[in-house]
């Protein structure tokens, strides 16, 4: 049985789209991952500068830390970006790049020295920094691509699946079952007197289906920060921030599937294609510490709260088909509006300066991804919140950096393991999306101006699988395994911040 909806009612698909594309545990990793792309000193160093202070990638790390400073400072940076992705997908090789001019950090401190009688005073609260700055956390920047012929299953079992249970009459646009039906790549069963149980228009035990995906992916985090510090006889550092984080992620992606069956009896090929732009603020507020036992040694610790995203978004989303003496094309669109609270983030430092000479340092910080959590008016993301405490564990990241100064001129190295967000059973095998970083820098000061350069590399593994299976679908068409594809992702960052101290 066959009908064909010509008329869209546009009500229906606003109003159904968050029950139809809800956001899922893969984005909430998205929202969630932290890796400072902003200032040239601090990344040439690992970024390992919740103790160091006296920088501005402090007011997202330690805003404690920014007591550090003795003078005022003004910087901003230059960013390029290069991500090349690579991949193996059912044995066939593949790659793709982006590349990327950006403005990943502005900001200004302005520190006031306490005086008593005309003169600076000697013990108590010294000086004061008030600081005001836009530091990148994340790019989303990255071009995937994987192709391969596979001869185990068909995205057609796919969209007959996601329509099972659902009156033909009732299918939505909005969602891909409801596309593939008005574009007649599945049909009901001639058994099924209810019409509510779909099989593909392509039912041979002989699958050669050669399966093309593209997924581009665009926007950045940023943090909008306002801090305050205070310095307490040159040894506490007390300060506080509250930041305005911005998402701005914009999704495309193809999926391409073609019979490569010789003379096939219906389906020629499916083209489904999908663009996703989400973006949103939110508010957080995070409280810092450094402690100076001694005068080379530094102890920090800073806690940020959960962040609390306000997101708004829309999508698009088309399908195609080519069968055996027709063609088919269907679309919809629709409008989103939903919150995400990003989970909490404590760290704790340690650095040793040693005076004009430089400095050695280390941060660990500890993220609970589980805690990740959506809400909205119209829908519960009951689903999708069990699946991101399931599926996802806390975790411990370590960044360790130094500096050697040579007179005007200093040399900078830094290194950043970042663990795994995924339990350990539910991590995929040889790609848990842990994280390397490996950072050089090179800059000079003179007088009160400055000039430092960047290098550093993100090196990640993490799992795409184009398309899922029910045990129950897997088992009808006698499919042993879904195949995902790893992309092994790097990501370098070259940067070039501009200061002047008054």
């Amino acid at each position: 049985m066959k009908t064909f909806r010509y008329i869209l009612i546009t009500g229906a698909i606003i109003t159904s789209t968050l029950q139809i594309y809800a956001q899922d545990q893969v984005e909430a990793l998205t929202f969630s991952e932290r890796f400072p792309q902003s200032d040239a000193r601090a990344m040439g160093a690992g970024n390992a500068f919740g103790a160091v202070g006296a920088n501005l990638i402090c007011s997202s790390i330690n805003p404690g830390s920014l007591a550090l400073y003795k003078k005022s400072e003004f910087s901003f940076s230059l960013g390029f970006l290069s991500n090349n992705v690579s991949g193996n997908y059912l044995g066939t090789l593949a790659s793709d790049h982006r590349y990327a001019l950006d403005l990943p950090q502005v900001g200004l401190a302005v520190t006031i020295n306490n005086t008593k009688n005309g003169e600076a005073v000697k013990d108590g609260w010294l000086s004061y920094t008030l600081s005001g700055t836009i530091n990148r956390m994340n790019s989303f920047q990255t071009n995937r691509y994987f192709e391969g012929l596979n001869t185990k299953s068909s995205v057609l079992y796919h969209y007959a699946e996601t329509a099972n249970g659902t009156l033909y009459k009732n299918l939505s646009l909005n969602n891909v079952g409801g596309l593939a039906w008005d574009t007649y790549l599945i049909d009901t069963t001639a058994k099924d007197p209810n019409h509510n149980t779909y099989v593909p228009i392509d039912t041979s035990k002989i699958r050669n289906f050669y399966q093309q995906n593209s997924i581009k992916t665009r926007g950045s985090n940023y943090d909008i920060n306002i801090a305050f510090a205070g310095n307490y006889s040159d040894k506490v550092f007390i300060g506080a921030a509250i930041s305005f984080p911005t998402i701005k992620y914009n999704e495309t992606r193809d999926f391409t599937e073609t019979n490569k069956n010789e003379n096939p009896a219906s389906y020629i090929s499916s083209d489904y294609s999908r663009e996703l732009d989400i973006s949103g603020t939110g508010v957080q507020v995070s409280f810092g510490i450094v402690v100076k036992p001694i005068k080379f040694i530094r102890i920090g610790g800073s806690i940020q709260s959960p962040t609390y995203y306000s997101l708004s978004g829309k999508y698009s989303q088309v399908m195609n088909s080519q069968l055996v003496g027709n063609s088919y094309t269907q679309s919809s669109s629709g409008e989103m509006e939903f919150n995400f609270t990003a989970p909490f983030r404590a760290t704790g430092s340690l650095a040793f300066i040693a005076g004009k000479y430089g400095f050695l340092a280390v941060d660990y910080e500890f993220v609970d991804y589980s805690q990740g959590y959506y809400s909205s008016n119209s829908y519960q993301y009951i689903s999708e919140n069990n699946q991101i405490q399931n599926i996802y564990t806390a975790a411990s990241n370590l960044r360790f950096g130094g500096e050697l100064k040579l007179d005007i001129f200093a040399l900078r190295a830094g290194y950043g393991m970042y663990g795994s967000p995924y339990k350990s059973i539910t991590a995929p095998v040889g790609a848990d999306a842990s994280a390397q970083t490996l950072s050089f820098g090179v800059g000079m000061r003179e007088n009160n101006y400055f000039i430092d350069f960047a290098y550093q590399q993100l090196k990640t593994k993490k799992f795409y699988l184009p398309y899922s299976l029910s045990q129950n679908t897997m088992e009808k068409y006698n499919v042993d395994e879904v195949t995902g594809n790893i992309d092994d992702i790097k990501q370098n960052t070259f940067l070039v911040t501009f200061g002047v101290k008054f």
